[in-house]
C-alpha cells in the first residue's frame, strides 16, 4: 500500500500544530536579574523568593558579558555551606505550585570559578514525596538525590540545570521550597546563577529516539507484544522505532507503551501523540489498559483519517492527520491499577513495516475559559480618539481550575468592529490558543461619543501698543479649544472683533469661537507727523551776542490732524554761533522732528580811544624808554659774565 498519505481526512478531533500555539505552560516563578540594580546584595528583599545565608556566602548582582547575574562568593571554610534557596516555607511564596502537579525547574549555575572538588546540592524540600534533588559537580557531572518517583528529565548542559518534579507541600501551613547547598568549596570560590524559572509541565513522557543506538531492540517504555521485530532504525538520518511483521492474511500485530505508573495520575486526562509511517497497513487501534477488553476502551483509526471514538469514561478523543496520531484518555486506578498501559494494535494482510517517531504523552489541562479584566482599561472615548487598551489583564482558566495570567503576545485582540470615527458601542474580542489547540475567547465593550467644545483660552498677541492708523497685528495670538474629553487643541478658525486703528486710547478686542469668547486689550496712541515754526524768535544779533529764543513757538502736527503749540526753549535749539558776522541757520528739534530758521550776526561798530593829548603821548613814550633801558641792562649783565 505504501506509506500513509501526508494529508488525510479529519477524524473526530483536530490537533493543532505547535507553530500555532499562542501560549504555553504557566510560569510560576522567573528571575533573570535584569531588573535588579547592579550591586544589590539583599536579594530576598528584592525578589521575595531568593534568600541568602549571609553567614556562609556573600551575594551580589553583577554584570557578566552584558548579562546580569547573581554571584555568590564563599566566605566560610565549612565542608557544607548553605548558599540559600528559592522560596520560604513559612511565607508561602511558592504557593502557586499545586500539589501533585508536574513542573519544570531550570537554572543557570556556573561553577567554573570554584574549586575542582566542589559541587552544589539543589534540593526540593517537601514532605509530600520526600525531599529530593540533584548534585551538580564542578566537572559537569550530575547525581540524583532521593529522586524516587518525583524527579525526571534531569540534564545539565552549558551550565543550565533542568529537571521535572511533582509539587508537594512542606507542611499543612507551609509551601515547599528549594535549597542550594555547597560542598567542598574553598573561601573566595565563586558561583554564578541566572535565569531561574519554575513552570508548569505537561509532558509526562517524550522521545524522538535520537539518543538511542541504531539496532537496539530494547527501548524503555516500549514492549513488543506480537511483532516479529522491534528495533531502532535509521530512516534517512532520522532515528525511528521500527516494527516489522510478515503476513499472508489478516494479521493483528501489537506493542505496548507501559511502565507509566509513576507518571500518570488516576482521573487526569492525558494525550498520547506520535508520528507514524506504515507500509501495508489496513487500520489500527489504541486501547487503554492494554487488553482487547471492553470496546469502550478502544479507538479505531481508519486510513481515510476517520477515527471511531467510543462513548467512554476513559477515552476522550482521538485524531489522525498528516501522519500524526493522537489518543486522549483518562487513567483509572480501578481499571489500570498499578500498571496503566496503552496497547497499539495494527491490522495488516501483507508484510508490514511500521515506523514510530516523536512520541509524546502529556497531561491535558486545556483552557476552558478566557477571563478578560478591563477595569483598568479606558473604555469610554470621544469620536476621533485613538483606542488605548493598555492595562488589559487576560487570564486563561484551565479545566483543572488553574488560572494563568497571559502575557502580551500570548493572546490576540480583534478591534475590527470598532469605528473610532463614529459614535457607538463596539465589542473588542480577545482570543487565545493554548498548547492543546483549544481557542478561548472573551470580549468587552468600548464606547465612543461625540466630543464638544466647552471653552477656549487665548495667549495674548505679542503686540499690544499701536500708533494711530496702524493695522492690528495678531502675531503670537494662540487660541486653544478645550473639549469635554479634556482634549486641548490649537484652533485655526476664530473671529477677532473690536479694533479701530483711528480710535485713540484703550480698546477691548474680542476673540470668538462659536458661543465662546475671550478678550484682550490694546492701546492706540497718536503720534507727531511733523513740526513747523509758528513764531520765530530773535533773528538779528551782533558779534558776541548770546542766543535769545524768547517768544519762539513751534507747531507740532499729529497723525490724526491735531496740533500742539510748543514754546521753544534753549535746549531745543542748536547751531547758534555769534563769533563772526554772517548768516547762521539754527535747528529746532522737538521729539524726533526738526525745523529751522536763520539769524544774522553783524560786527560791532569801531570806537575812538580816549585821551589823544600830550598826557597820552608822554605816557607812551615813558613806557618805551623804560623798556629800552631794561634791554640795555640785560645786555650789560650778559657781557660782564662773558668777560
Amino acid at each position: 500500500m505504501g506509506f500513509l498519505p501526508l494529508a488525510l481526512a479529519m477524524g473526530t478531533a483536530q490537533p493543532v500544530s505547535a507553530e500555532a500555539t499562542s501560549f504555553g505552560p504557566k510560569v510560576c516563578y522567573e528571575e533573570d536579574f535584569e531588573d535588579i540594580p547592579l550591586g544589590t546584595t539583599d536579594l530576598f528583599n528584592t525578589t521575595h523568593l531568593i534568600w541568602v545565608d549571609t553567614s556562609k556566602v556573600d551575594a551580589t548582582v553583577g554584570e557578566f558579558t552584558g548579562d546580569r547575574q547573581a554571584e555568590y562568593e564563599v566566605i566560610s571554610g565549612d565542608e557544607y555551606a548553605k548558599f540559600g534557596g528559592i522560596g520560604v516555607a513559612d511565607q508561602n511564596n511558592l504557593a502557586e505550585l499545586v500539589t501533585t502537579k508536574a513542573y519544570t525547574f531550570s537554572m543557570m549555575i556556573d561553577l567554573s570559578s570554584a574549586s575542582a572538588s566542589s559541587l552544589m546540592w539543589i534540593e526540593y524540600q517537601n514532605n509530600t514525596y520526600g525531599w529530593c534533588g540533584v548534585k551538580v559537580f564542578q566537572t559537569g557531572a550530575l547525581e540524583l538525590i532521593n529522586a524516587g518517583n518525583n524527579l525526571s528529565s534531569v540534564s545539565y548542559v552549558d551550565h543550565v540545570l533542568t529537571f521535572s518534579f511533582k509539587a508537594g507541600i512542606y507542611s499543612e501551613t507551609e509551601n515547599s521550597y528549594f535549597s542550594l547547598t555547597g560542598q567542598g568549596f574553598s573561601v573566595a570560590d565563586k558561583v554564578r546563577v541566572d535565569d531561574i524559572k519554575i513552570q508548569r509541565a505537561y509532558d509526562v513522557f517524550a522521545s524522538d529516539f535520537e539518543n538511542e543506538t541504531v539496532g537496539n531492540t530494547t527501548v524503555s517504555h516500549f514492549y513488543n507484544s506480537s511483532f516479529a521485530a522491534q528495533t531502532i532504525a535509521d530512516n534517512s538520518g532520522n532515528k525511528v522505532l521500527r516494527y516489522t511483521m510478515p503476513a499472508t492474511g489478516d494479521t493483528w500485530s501489537s506493542f505496548y507503551i507501559n511502565d507509566l505508573y509513576s507518571s500518570l495520575q488516576s482521573g487526569q486526562k492525558y494525550r498520547l501523540a506520535f508520528d507514524m509511517n506504515a507500509i501495508n497497513l489496513s487500520e489500527f487501534y489504541i486501547h487503554y489498559h492494554g487488553n482487547w477488553g471492553p470496546t469502550n476502551h478502544c479507538a479505531t483509526y481508519h486510513l481515510d483519517g476517520v477515527v471511531d471514538v467510543p462513548t467512554s469514561d476513559y477515552i476522550k478523543g482521538a485524531s489522525f492527520q498528516n501522519s500524526r496520531v493522537t489518543f486522549d484518555f483518562i487513567p483509572d486506578s480501578a481499571v489500570g491499577g498499578d500498571w496503566p498501559q496503552l496497547l497499539l494494535i495494527f491490522k495488516h494482510s501483507a508484510d508490514i513495516t511500521l515506523d514510530i517517531d516523536n512520541i509524546l504523552i502529556q497531561e491535558i489541562d486545556a483552557s476552558q475559559a478566557l477571563l478578560v479584566d478591563a477595569t483598568q482599561v479606558k473604555t469610554s472615548y470621544y469620536v476621533g480618539d485613538e483606542l488605548d487598551l493598555s492595562g488589559l489583564v487576560v487570564t486563561a482558566q484551565r479545566i483543572s481550575g488553574e488560572t494563568q495570567v497571559l502575557k502580551t503576545g500570548d493572546y490576540t485582540i480583534d478591534t475590527s468592529a470598532v469605528i473610532p470615527s463614529a459614535a457607538g458601542d463596539y465589542a473588542v474580542v480577545v482570543s487565545a490558543l493554548d498548547q492543546f489547540g483549544v481557542v478561548v475567547t472573551d470580549d468587552f465593550t468600548v464606547s465612543f461619543i461625540e466630543d464638544a467644545l466647552t471653552d477656549i483660552s487665548i495667549s495674548q498677541p505679542t503686540k499690544s501698543v499701536y500708533q494711530y492708523g496702524e493695522s492690528l497685528d495678531l502675531s503670537g495670538l494662540v487660541v486653544t479649544g478645550h473639549y469635554m474629553s479634556d482634549k486641548e487643541e490649537v484652533l485655526s478658525t476664530y473671529d477677532v472683533t473690536g479694533y479701530s486703528a483711528t480710535t485713540l486710547g484703550t480698546q477691548t478686542i474680542t476673540v470668538t469661537v462659536g458661543s465662546f469668547s475671550k478678550t484682550f486689550s490694546v492701546s492706540v496712541s497718536d503720534y507727531i507727523a511733523s513740526i513747523a515754526m509758528k513764531v520765530t524768535p530773535k533773528t538779528s544779533y551782533q558779534v558776541g551776542d548770546t542766543l535769545d529764543i524768547s517768544g519762539g513757538v513751534i507747531t507740532a502736527t499729529y497723525a490724526s490732524g491735531a496740533t500742539l503749540d510748543v514754546n521753544i526753549v534753549a535746549s531745543m535749539v542748536s547751531g547758534f554761533d555769534s563769533e563772526e558776522a554772517g548768516t547762521v541757520t539754527l535747528t529746532v528739534t522737538y521729539e524726533t522732528f526738526t525745523t529751522s530758521y536763520q539769524v544774522s550776526v553783524v560786527a560791532l561798530p569801531i570806537e575812538e580811544p580816549e585821551g589823544n593829548g600830550c598826557g597820552g603821548t608822554i605816557a607812551t613814550t615813558s613806557a618805551l624808554v623804560a623798556a629800552l633801558s631794561l634791554i640795555g641792562v640785560v645786555i650789560f649783565v650778559g657781557k660782564k659774565k662773558h668777560d
